[in-house]
């Protein structure tokens, strides 16, 4: 197949973002926040993680996907967890406890993915997901994924939206016996205030960038991040 066309660049993304055999595939990755008033970030926490998702094709060749996260804030200097922390902007100190998500159900076609069902989440979320055209650099594979996400209603109202660079070797996407291509992706969000900073309808936004990669093993990940993950899990 060609990684140019919609129905090649979709089997590419199952590929690079899971496994097209349909066994789960774990993701760790880490990243900073921050907290951006007047356009002036600034430095809040680290965050790390872990996602497992996994991909099934459908007869009519789009995936089924589920998807579940945990995430981790943790002290920028330390990388302990963060169990208390006092908002520059309030004043008053706050408590960011782990953010568990999923599991959600989605659709993945070439036009995009609709949500199916989701557990772990806010009431009343809608979700928007699009992967962009392949780009080829080099040897490599390169796809953009835009993702939004809104609650409107209830103490959780809150607006995602991320922007991913995902990217694998493009003899990887387009071999024919390999089901399961070694990927890494970059990312960056902007978001309104989550509602544990308490932060009283005052302006501003969040804003994140990270990295990730796709693991093959639990050894693989930090061993400081394997005994803070089973303190929460």
């Amino acid at each position: 197949f060609s990684v140019t066309t919609p129905e090649g660049r979709l089997t590419a993304y199952a590929k690079f973002r899971g496994s097209l055999d349909g066994s789960s595939v774990a993701w760790w990755y880490r990243g900073i926040q921050y907290g951006v008033v007047d356009l002036a970030p600034k430095r809040l926490w680290a965050v790390q993680g872990l996602q497992v998702t996994s991909f099934k094709r459908r007869e009519d060749g789009s995936f089924d996907n589920v998807f579940r996260d945990l995430m981790l804030y943790q002290h920028l200097a330390t990388g302990d967890l963060l169990r208390e922390f006092r908002n520059p902007y309030t004043g008053e100190t706050v408590a960011p406890a782990p953010q568990v998500m999923g599991p959600m159900a989605l659709i993945y076609s070439r036009s995009g993915a609709a949500l199916k069902d989701m557990q772990n989440m806010p009431p009343n979320m809608d979700t928007d997901w699009r992967v962009d055209r392949a780009v080829i650099n080099g040897g490599d594979l390169i796809l953009h994924e835009e993702g939004y996400s809104r609650v409107t209603e209830g103490p959780a109202r809150r607006v995602v939206n991320d922007f991913i660079t995902l990217q694998g070797r493009l003899s990887d996407a387009e071999d024919p016996n390999l089901v399961n291509a070694p990927a890494r992706y970059s990312y960056c969000t902007l978001s309104s205030w989550p509602p544990f900073m308490a932060m009283g309808g005052r302006e501003g936004h969040m804003m994140g960038r990270g990295n990730a990669r796709k693991i093959q093993s639990r050894s693989e990940l930090d061993p400081a991040l394997v005994d803070q993950l089973q303190r929460v899990e």
